[in-house]
C-alpha cells in the first residue's frame, strides 16, 4: 500500500457556480503498483490483490456483479439514447447552430455580470451576434 495524493478545483456546486473557484487537495491509501509506472509484472497484480484481501477491503462475489451489471447497464444505456436521439433526428449542438451560439452567449452574459438581466443578455448577444432568436 502507498499514499496517493490527489487534488483539483470546485467551479461549481449544487447547480451554482463557485466564485472564486475553490482549490482542494488530499491523500488516500492506495493499492497496487503506482500508475505512473508504464508496464507492470502479474506479481505487481497479485501482491495488490493480497494487500486488499489483507485490508478486508476485497469486494464480495455480490459487489464484484454488481459492479459489472451496473457498468454493462451505463454502457448500453448511454448506447440506446445515442442510438434513440439519433433516430429521431436530435443531434448534440455545435457552435455551428446559431441558436446554440445564442443561448451560450445569454449565459456567458450573465454569468460575467451579476447585475444583467435574461433581457439585457438576449439583448445584446442577439446584437453581437446578428441573430435574432425564434421566438417559442
Amino acid at each position: 500500500m502507498r499514499t496517493e495524493k490527489f487534488d483539483g478545483t470546485i467551479s461549481s456546486a449544487f447547480g451554482r457556480p463557485v466564485s472564486p473557484t475553490l482549490k482542494f487537495a488530499g491523500k488516500y491509501e492506495a493499492f497496487g503498483p503506482d500508475k505512473n509506472v508504464k508496464t507492470y509484472l502479474t506479481a505487481d497484480w497479485d501482491e495488490a490483490l493480497e494487500e486488499i484481501k489483507s485490508a478486508n477491503k476485497f469486494p464480495s462475489n455480490e459487489e464484484i456483479v454488481n459492479f459489472v451489471n451496473n457498468r454493462e447497464l451505463a454502457n448500453a444505456r448511454q448506447k440506446q439514447m445515442s442510438i434513440t436521439l439519433s433516430e429521431a433526428g436530435i443531434e448534440k449542438p455545435t457552435q455551428e447552430d446559431p441558436q446554440f451560439r445564442f443561448e451560450t452567449m445569454v449565459k456567458l452574459i450573465m454569468l460575467n455580470d451579476k447585475k444583467v438581466s435574461e433581457a439585457e443578455a438576449r439583448q445584446t448577444a442577439s446584437m453581437v451576434l446578428n441573430f435574432t432568436p425564434a421566438t417559442v
